[in-house]
C-alpha cells in the first residue's frame, strides 16, 4: 500500500473513533439548532404519527366482516407498526428517505382500503399529509444544514404535493398554512 494510502485510511479511521466518541457522549457534530429541536421532538413524540395512528385505529375499530377485510386489517396493523418503527430510524438519521416514504404511502394505501364512509377516508388523507409535511420539514432543516441533497428534499415535496391533490380531489380541505 502506498504511504498516502495508508495516511488516507489512518485519517478515516480515526475520524470514525472521534464521531463515534462524539455521539457516544451525546454531542450531535455538524448538526443545526433546528434539526436537535426536531430531534428532541421525536423523544418526545410525533404528534403527526400520532394522529396518523389515529386516524387509523378509528378505521381499525370496526370489527372485519369478511376474511379478505381480516386480512387487510392484519395488513393495516404490519404497515402502522412499520412506520413508526421507520419513522424512528429516520428521525434518529438512519434508515432512508425512500423507505419511510414508502411506509407511510402503505399505511396511508391499506387504510384506505378499510374506509367505511367518506369522512373515515378524508382523516385518513389528511393524517397522512400532515406525516409527508413533517417529513418535509424535516428534510428542509436537514437540507437548510447540508446534510441531504436538494432531490432527496423534492422527493418529499412531491410525496407531499401528490396527497395533497388526492385529499383535494377527493373532497378534502388543506388546513391553513401557518406563516412562515
Amino acid at each position: 500500500m502506498s504511504r498516502n494510502k495508508t495516511f488516507v485510511s489512518g485519517v478515516a479511521a480515526l475520524m470514525a473513533i472521534v464521531a463515534i466518541t462524539i455521539c457516544s457522549n451525546g454531542v450531535m457534530p455538524f448538526v443545526s439548532a433546528r434539526t436537535l429541536e426536531t430531534h428532541n421532538r421525536i423523544e418526545q413524540g410525533v404528534p403527526e404519527l400520532k394522529a396518523f395512528q389515529d386516524a387509523v385505529a378509528a378505521v381499525l375499530a370496526a370489527p372485519p366482516t369478511t376474511d379478505a377485510k381480516k386480512l387487510m386489517k392484519e395488513r393495516t396493523e404490519c404497515a402502522q407498526q412499520e412506520l413508526a418503527l421507520r419513522l424512528e430510524d429516520f428521525n434518529g438519521g438512519r434508515g432512508t428517505l425512500d423507505i419511510c416514504l414508502d411506509a407511510a404511502r402503505r399505511v396511508h394505501d391499506s387504510a384506505l382500503d378499510l374506509v367505511r364512509n367518506a369522512e373515515q377516508e378524508l382523516m385518513i388523507r389528511k393524517a397522512y399529509v400532515a406525516i409527508l409535511k413533517y417529513v418535509e420539514k424535516l428534510n428542509q432543516d436537514r437540507f437548510n444544514s447540508g446534510m441531504i441533497k436538494q432531490q432527496d428534499l423534492l422527493l418529499t415535496k412531491y410525496d407531499r404535493l401528490e396527497a395533497e391533490i388526492q385529499l383535494l380531489k377527493h373532497g378534502g380541505k388543506m388546513d391553513a398554512q401557518p406563516a412562515k
